[in-house]
């Protein structure tokens, strides 16, 4: 399947404006990097999908010389991110009119290292949670980007719905002592299958995740 059949919109807005322009321009290898990147998105919640490098390369005008060093770059980053900064994140930060990458303690402590709390087999839950979870996995895995939720501080309805849920379903989410609450892997799992139904306009019926049986009230 051709690659810009997963394009947002917009991308495939800009990439036609590009091919239709009277005086084509050569993208520098920063627009051609920026624009992979994007379309590498298509792989949320699409991880059964493959992506066909050499079209992608060829709509791009990747000379073929090039093509593996863009491919290397990329691999690299991905491994930087898992490795160097598995437990801190990049912030931008200035300091007397000089800009500096900066590392910070993600806070993200390991759930293999934490006391595990038992997951029923049968799980029973309204749908108006089921897309408050899909809300919160949203916030966490596309905007907070693995950073966990301050409870302490953030009075907003989000954080409201965490507490609540999480007194109710404890097993969704998980603490790392000072404040911070994460979802669980299972909980994570359990808002993507939620995001799902919800793409679909389907309506809520019982489903099975990781073995366990939800219910709908």
């Amino acid at each position: 399947m051709n690659y810009s059949d997963f394009l947002d919109e917009e991308e495939q807005e800009h990439l036609s404006i590009k091919a239709t322009r009277g005086q084509p321009q050569i993208p520098t290898r920063y627009d051609t990097l920026h624009t992979i990147l994007k379309i590498l998105r298509i792989f949320h919640d699409n991880y059964d999908k493959k992506l066909n490098l050499e079209k992608l390369f060829n709509i791009l005008n990747i000379p073929v010389q090039e093509r593996e060093e863009y491919i290397n770059i990329i691999l690299q980053f991905q491994k930087l991110f898992r490795t160097t900064f598995q437990s801190h994140f990049l912030e931008l930060k200035e300091i007397n009119s000089s800009k500096y990458l900066i590392c910070k303690n993600s806070k993200h402590p390991s759930q293999n290292n934490m006391k595990t709390t038992h997951i029923p087999q049968h799980i029973t839950i309204s749908p108006q949670n089921l897309s408050l979870l899909n809300d919160i996995v949203y916030m966490f895995t596309n905007v907070k980007r693995g950073k966990g939720f301050d409870l302490t501080q953030d009075s907003s309805e989000l954080v409201k719905g965490i507490k609540t849920l999480r007194k109710r379903y404890p097993y969704l989410f998980f603490s790392n002592g000072h404040g911070y609450v994460y979802p669980t892997e299972f909980g994570i799992k359990l808002g993507v299958k939620v995001n799902a139904y919800l793409k679909s306009n389907r309506p809520f019926e019982p489903f099975i995740v990781e073995q366990i049986q939800i219910m709908i009230e």
